[in-house]
């Protein structure tokens, strides 16, 4: 048995990291799939580990012209999949145009199908035609395809929206474990304490850093508390210069709040260590890769309740509207003020985070694959 993995479109971090995982619990895969054709840009593929049964293969239309990829996907992709007689393709993202069968389509993104982040979205802004024109897109390949994994039952549940969902699974991702033994800072009981806060993710319009800028703001003011606020990630656009806006309007001292751009992982570790409270405040996640590695840390964390992070992190948090500015005061000064609550929910979210390991994932995604083939 023949699979082939098309993953032209796997560029950013998390779709690497993925492809990692799935391919690095190699021992998961079953045993009657001897070979594996991964089909990725020539930069993804140096990252991506090797194994004598997975061929790696590129090509001048991988690059970063959309348009080359795109008629890759139409034109050639099901001629070289007929060719290799590969018995089932799996696209990692719904983005693709190619139409060979049978086929399984993992759904990563789950943008284009949330109408109230689509309408946060000017119309003069691109990202607002891009993720429209990329719903049509999702739609026809979802309808395409043979078997739909989802990462999680919120992505299941918002798809079906515009989808008639019927031979699916719902498979999380893994985590990288890189964070795991941090030891974070815990909060002092003593008079004139501080508290160092930590928002680790990139700047989109729907991850709301400039209410949690306003938060941290209102609680200097209503508790007369020392809080500072990091928020680590790159960004640009609208998005960007809302948090740039909103810091300069509440800290333009440069006294608590400090906005760092994109860093690697052993300078974010620092940040985790140096931290006493972690804040996710994001409106839409197919999963919530961020959220699970804070979890994993065992820091305290003060949650959004949208999307599926509810689903990820159960109880083990403070939840909160990520469009409320109050909610989030309230949310962080519940943890910050009942030791009892910070240890519960430390202790929760730390062994919930070992329920989400690539081991799982990678057996259960071979598993579907082969299947699918049957």
């Amino acid at each position: 048995m023949k699979i082939g993995i098309d993953a032209s479109r796997s560029v950013s971090g998390g779709a690497i990291e993925h492809l990692k995982g799935i391919l690095g619990r190699s021992f998961y895969k079953i045993e009657r799939i001897k070979k594996v054709y991964l089909w990725a840009p020539s930069s993804t593929l140096t990252k991506l580990p090797n194994y004598f049964w997975l061929e790696k293969i590129s090509t001048d239309f991988l690059g970063k012209f959309i348009l080359k990829k795109l008629f890759w996907q139409f034109f050639i992709l099901p001629k070289v999949c007929k060719k290799l007689s590969i018995n089932l393709l799996f696209n990692t993202d719904a983005g693709s145009l190619c139409s060979f069968k049978p086929s399984v389509t993992l759904l990563q993104d789950i943008i284009p199908f949330e109408k109230k982040i689509i309408s946060k979205y000017k119309f003069y802004q691109i990202s607002l035609y891009r993720n429209l024109i990329l719903r049509f897109v999702f739609i026809k390949c979802l309808r395409n395809t043979n078997h739909i994994i989802f990462l999680s039952k919120y992505s299941k549940k918002v798809t079906s929206n515009y989808v008639k969902v019927q031979n699916y699974s719902i498979i999380p991702h893994g985590f990288d474990k890189y964070y795991s033994k941090i030891k974070f800072r815990k909060i002092s009981e003593k008079k004139n304490y501080y508290i160092n806060a930590l928002y680790v993710s990139n700047a989109l319009i729907y991850k709301n850093q400039w209410k949690v800028i306003e938060a941290i703001s209102e609680i200097r003011k209503q508790h007369k508390i020392n809080i500072k606020l990091k928020i680590v990630g790159g960004g640009s656009g609208a998005a960007l210069k809302k948090m740039n806006l909103s810091k300069h309007k509440f800290d333009k001292n440069n006294k608590y709040i400090k906005l760092c751009g994109f860093k690697k992982k052993n300078h974010i570790k620092k940040d985790y260590q140096n931290s006493h409270i972690f804040i996710f405040a994001s409106s839409c996640e197919a999963f919530g890769i961020t959220l699970l590695e804070a979890m994993s840390t065992g820091i305290p964390i003060a949650c959004s309740n949208k999307s599926s992070l509810p689903e990820i992190i159960m109880n083990n948090t403070v939840y909160f509207n990520p469009e409320n500015t109050q909610e989030i005061v309230n949310a962080i000064m519940k943890i910050v003020g009942n030791k009892y609550l910070r240890n519960k929910i430390s202790i929760g979210a730390r062994n919930r985070s070992k329920l989400y390991t690539w081991k799982k994932s990678s057996k259960l995604t071979w598993q579907t694959l082969y299947k699918v083939c049957l």
